[in-house]
């Protein structure tokens, strides 16, 4: 009987840590994946239809550290891509990322952001994800992303999430990943050929792509675990405790 109650305990904490809907950080140090998608290359927009999963409505930041050539910007290139799939609805914004900017959203999209994220924007992204939604942040090389890099990372530190963006500037001009440089997940599934330019790498999490000189530019974490999930394994523990002493035999003293 007690080995029932501690299993039972230690699931309920298990089934806690990891949510039914597993939740997908995707990051990347290079947001030109997304100006690929864009144009069209065809393993980017397998990959733009793998990290939206079974969802059908984007929510995407729509200015990113690239702007200062794409005409239109990237997040609207990007949301015209989302909005050629069947069923699926794409949004741009550009306020602080908020509760109505997540409602009803499958995928929230940030290519690169030159102020910090607040506090509370951090607890909606960890929540969001948390409650099984999808993200995909990019970064860009160090010569113009060194400050929207440093942003993502305070926002990566603040779900929980291991991957981060090295500042290691590595590549230039157009690059694609092929063969061995595509590692085998979910997320890759159909590709044979990933789209990207002058990248920073990436450390942590899985690796999803890796760059012509063999390091990871592209990676995603699968789970971002609740912040109450130790809480439920004590008090599950304390519960399993209180048991076994209810259960220890009195002892007659003559």
């Amino acid at each position: 009987m007690i080995r029932v109650i501690l299993g039972t305990c230690l699931a309920a904490a298990a089934a806690v840590a990891t949510p039914a809907n597993a939740a997908n950080l995707i990051v990347a140090g290079d947001a030109t994946i997304a100006a690929r998608m864009a144009q069209g290359v065809a393993g980017n927009i397998t990959f733009a239809r793998n990290i939206l999963g079974s969802g059908d409505r984007v929510s995407i930041f729509r200015f990113s550290v690239v702007n200062t050539f794409p005409n239109p910007p990237l997040g609207d290139q990007l949301a015209t891509v989302y909005n050629g799939f069947t069923g699926v609805t794409a949004t741009t914004f550009t306020t602080p990322i908020t509760s109505s900017v997540l409602q009803d959203a499958d995928l929230l999209v940030v290519l690169g952001r030159s102020n910090a994220f607040t506090t509370a924007e951090i607890g909606l992204v960890r929540n969001f994800l948390v409650g099984g939604g999808r993200v995909l942040l990019a970064g860009e090389s160090s010569n113009i992303g060194f400050t929207a890099n440093a942003n993502l990372n305070g926002l990566l530190a603040g779900i929980g999430s291991s991957i981060r963006l090295n500042q290691v500037t590595e590549g230039i001009g157009d690059q694609f990943a092929t063969d061995g440089e595509i590692l085998a997940n979910p997320l890759t599934a159909g590709i044979t050929s990933f789209g990207y330019g002058r990248t920073t790498t990436v450390s942590g999490g899985t690796t999803l792509f890796l760059n012509d000189s063999g390091n990871p530019f592209v990676a995603v974490d699968a789970v971002v675990p609740e912040p109450g999930t130790w809480a439920l394994m004590i008090a599950g523990f304390g519960l399993a405790g209180a048991a076994i002493r209810r259960r220890r035999p009195a002892i007659a003293f003559a």
